[in-house]
């Protein structure tokens, strides 16, 4: 049903499919257009005039990665055969509504194959009903859904997925340590850095994921547990270049460097005065402005930090860092967004606390059931409404508190 769901809407709010690739998804899907649809990066004309040669050269320059563009890649040569198919001709640029399609396909196909792993990850600790309310409150009451069916093309769905293989993966790579799934730890790892850099902060999770050994998985069994098998971290080593590879590639064949800081002067400067209220309580894309339902998770990770759980302290400490992070960037809003978008692939980790608190806190009282059971409705109800009301950009000066509360007025049944 959630499914469907998501296939219908997606298709409904798209309209005009290839006015996805315009802003930040034209950068990503550029590596896909260019060398596939336009013969070449010098060749390539973009929708944008935010996208020019690079100095010196006559070559296209993106600042983002091709991370996000291997993902789409699949779905958008299967849309693209099909449009030749129809049409009888390849077109040039790549970016027609069959196209678009394709990569509103792609995310969600990735959202729902997140959802049925993180599923299937859940229900070896928690109740299955428990954990399908977890996962629905995150997915229809933050902006996961969406950054999946409204503005598809940006990154943050295919770091989603490859993070949700990386939490999965890693319990298996403690179990049965070998070159094989040295290999693919070393493939998420690099991937997951690829598509957003800040996602190296994932490998912190070997810190506190659950290990099959007597102390479960102490820090001192975990580095006992490296120096066994450090025979196999140039497994790993290698696949993360391997990965890297293409995007060194691409750096040194436009700028002479096989490695390159692409965001130029945008950078981290407010780390001395992080923005962090704003991040998460601001009118323009605070965090839990616009998921509120993600004070669930938020009290279970608190009530999993009182119990001293290892995986509590380890998620708190990754949304700590990312949190700082964010609040220190150039522009802390990241933008005309919807909530704040930097954290729909971390909403994979808060999935874990969110479970605690309905198991463990909420369970044990059927009021509280039922209290939770309509707070989320009403909120998933309100992240719903916003999402299909949402008209770019809600971005200050004009977007206001008074904005935000004049169009929640219009989720009201008269």
């Amino acid at each position: 049903m959630l499914a469907a769901f998501t296939i219908v809407a997606g298709i409904h709010l798209q309209k005009y499919p290839d006015l996805i690739f315009s802003s930040d998804p034209e950068g990503y899907y550029m590596y896909i257009a260019a060398p596939f649809f336009s013969g070449g990066f010098n060749q390539y004309k973009p929708s944008s005039e935010v996208y020019t040669p690079y100095t010196g050269t006559d070559k296209v320059f993106s600042k983002y990665t091709y991370g996000t563009a291997l993902l789409e890649a699949p779905f958008v040569f299967v849309a693209h055969f099909i449009y030749v198919c129809k049409e009888g001709h390849h077109n040039t640029h790549g970016r027609l509504p069959e196209h678009g399609f394709g990569v509103l396909a792609a995310y969600i196909f990735y959202s729902l194959l997140s959802l049925w792993m993180l599923r299937r990850f859940l229900e070896k600790r928690f109740d299955p009903w428990w954990v399908m309310f977890a996962l629905c409150g995150l997915f229809l009451g933050s902006n996961w859904l969406f950054y999946t069916i409204k503005e598809p093309g940006n990154s943050h769905v295919a770091s989603l997925f490859v993070i949700t293989c990386w939490l999965v993966f890693a319990p298996r790579l403690f179990r049965e340590p070998n070159a094989k799934n040295f290999a693919l730890a070393g493939l998420l790892f690099g991937l997951t850095s690829l598509i957003r850099p800040t996602n190296s902060i994932a490998i912190l999770y070997l810190l506190f994921a659950e290990m099959p050994l007597p102390g479960g998985g102490n820090l001192k069994e975990r580095w006992h547990f490296l120096v066994k098998n450090v025979r196999f971290i140039p497994v790993s080593a290698a696949m993360v270049i391997l990965v890297w590879f293409p995007q060194m590639w691409y750096w040194h064949s436009i700028t002479g460097n096989w490695l390159y800081y692409s965001y130029d002067e945008e950078g981290f400067n407010n780390w001395q005065s992080p923005r962090i209220l704003n991040v998460l309580f601001d009118v323009q894309n605070g965090l839990f402005i616009y998921a509120p339902i993600l004070f669930m998770p938020a009290i279970g990770l608190l009530y999993g930090l009182y119990h001293r759980r290892r995986e509590a302290i380890g998620i708190a400490a990754i949304v700590g860092i990312l949190t700082y992070l964010f609040a220190s960037w150039h522009t802390w809003s990241f933008g005309g967004a919807y909530g704040h978008r930097c954290y729909v692939e971390w909403l994979v980790f808060l999935s874990i606390p969110f479970c605690w608190f309905l198991q463990e806190i909420i369970a044990c009282s059927r009021r509280a059931q039922w209290v939770a059971s309509g707070i989320s409705l009403s909120l998933i109800y309100v992240s719903l409404g916003l999402t299909y009301l949402y008209q770019w950009p809600w971005e200050r000066p004009g977007w206001t508190w008074h904005k935000l509360m004049e169009t929640l007025g219009k989720l009201i049944p008269v």
